[in-house]
């Protein structure tokens, strides 16, 4: 396979990898949905309850390789992660609700088309399909309980993956499909940023001597932070601030919860580039007064790394700070909204140049 940081062909003419298409096909509140139009930053607008988070996950679904998400997305969502009784309810709770309205009678799907190792597919469906190759042939023997619910990867190389978790009335087990891909990353609204992945990837980009640049940027919007490093607290590295006027250094989660989420974007598309990193609501916990230098640090380290942002937000000021950087290409940007009504949800594209003139002549572009 091709890793993050190898070249694949191109096309379309934008010179980076990135997701050009995304089809879904019943999940979570979409029916049908097809969107053909993306760019290096993609921001997803629109209504409660419209479907934002839902497409945000449905694609992070496509790139990740194991049914664990299901179980993530619960805990991001506020439910317990926790779970306990017979094993088809167990099952339920899990991934019932990714499928359309709940009827897992059908199968759900996501593809997406791009340029390199982010044109991925994924299946989930239930009962045994002859196609599906499991990683291993069950057990008899084994009391486990084999859950008919069956995820299907597929790489852009067309091999595929297949997982069909077992339950007990305790615990779900769940294979590692083997496959290694390149890393990807979902914040999602509800949850903070891990702080030992977050080490991970500063570390990483230390050893590469790559931490100069993202550090300078952070410090110069945010004058009272002297540096950044990696220190270890209770035998877990953890991301640290040293400030000024202060002789200790604190963890930089303990400073700002907003300044330690923007420094584990900037590390998690630094640390892998050609990467795709989606966000929701991405203004939480930003002073709006910073908005328009964090938009400039996105799109500056996006664009140095060949990587692709997918985002929600709420903020008209995000959306005006985002329209008003000059930094940034007309063409390098696209608006999905995402829309509720009595036929369904759906999506609408809006393009850079749209996004702007609506900023520009005050139009809700929310």
């Amino acid at each position: 396979m091709i890793a993050a940081n190898e070249s694949c062909p191109q096309t379309g003419g934008t010179g980076y990898q990135m997701i050009r298409n995304i089809n879904v096909e019943n999940f979570r509140c979409y029916d049908r949905l097809e969107i053909s139009k993306t760019a290096r930053l993609n921001v997803i607008v629109g209504e409660n309850g419209s479907g934002k988070t839902a497409l945000l996950e449905a694609i992070f679904l496509a790139l990740g390789r194991s049914p664990e998400l299901g179980i993530r997305y619960r805990q991001q969502r506020g439910l317990a992660g926790a779970f306990a009784g017979p094993p088809n309810r167990i099952e339920e709770a899990l991934w019932r609700a990714l499928f359309k309205d709940g009827d897992w009678s059908k199968q759900l799907s996501v593809t997406l088309k791009g340029d390199g190792p982010e044109s991925r597919s994924v299946r989930v469906f239930r009962g045994k399909q002859q196609l599906s190759i499991p990683l291993r042939e069950a057990d008899d023997s084994n009391p486990n309980i084999v859950a008919p619910i069956t995820f299907t990867w597929h790489d852009y190389q067309g091999i595929q993956y297949s997982i069909t978790p077992k339950l007990r009335h305790d615990s779900v087990e769940i294979e590692e499909t083997g496959e290694e891909n390149p890393d990807y990353h979902y914040f999602s609204s509800n949850h903070n940023p891990s702080a030992s992945e977050t080490a991970s990837r500063f570390s990483a980009l230390s050893r590469r001597g790559d931490t100069k640049k993202i550090v300078n940027m952070f410090t110069s919007e945010y004058p009272f932070v002297k540096d950044l490093s990696i220190e270890v607290e209770a035998g877990q590295p953890i991301v640290f601030a040293a400030l000024k006027g202060m002789k200790d250094k604190l963890p930089l989660a303990y400073v700002s919860s907003g300044m330690n989420k923007i420094v584990s974007i900037l590390v998690s598309i630094a640390a892998s580039p050609k990467s795709v990193v989606l966000v929701d609501e991405i203004e939480n916990g930003i002073y709006y007064k910073h908005l328009p230098s964090v938009c400039k640090m996105l799109h500056q380290v996006a664009k140095n790394n060949d990587a692709q942002l997918i985002f929600s937000t709420h903020s008209e000021e995000w959306l005006e700070a985002l329209a008003a950087t000059s930094e940034i290409k007309s063409e390098e940007i696209v608006l999905w909204r995402t829309v509720r009504n009595d036929q369904g949800h759906d999506v609408a594209v809006f393009s850079g140049d749209d996004l702007r003139a609506g900023v520009e002549y005050g139009s809700e572009v929310r």
